[in-house]
């Protein structure tokens, strides 16, 4: 991850896809998505398999441990999409078409934190 908390791109060469999942459960509430981390890592094999792809990782958050460090604050994984030229890749088996997206984190007040505390710690990391 670079240094202002984007996920870096890989090389169009390196022919991999990322493929982002929302699953809807009701009509106003969708899978939590370590549930849906959990539920495709056991079924990955299969999907291979049928698809005819290596799943390199399957992965819910670019969050890592050193993201967001300060008193009270959480990290959270952002997806940004730019739905005005989307990604098409069509293989023998299978076609798949994704707006182009950038996952980025971002660091946010834990409900019951003093704000004082980690608003300060907010402003202080993204100064520097």
């Amino acid at each position: 991850m670079s240094s202002s908390g984007r996920r870096q791109r890989r090389a169009v060469e390196s022919e991999q896809l990322d493929v982002l999942l929302a699953v809807q459960k009701t009509d106003t509430k969708y899978f939590r998505s370590n549930a849906l981390k959990r539920r495709i890592e056991s079924v990955s094999s299969m999907v291979e398999q049928e698809a005819g792809v290596k799943i390199v990782r399957v992965f819910n958050s670019v969050c890592d441990r050193d993201s967001c460090t300060g008193t009270g604050v959480d990290c959270v994984t952002v997806v940004s999409l730019d739905s005005s030229a989307p990604l098409t890749i069509v293989s023998d088996r299978e076609s798949f078409v994704s707006p182009k997206h950038q996952m980025t984190v971002k660091c946010v007040c834990r409900p019951g934190t003093s704000l004082l505390v980690c608003w300060s710690w907010i402003v202080f990391v993204s100064c520097l």
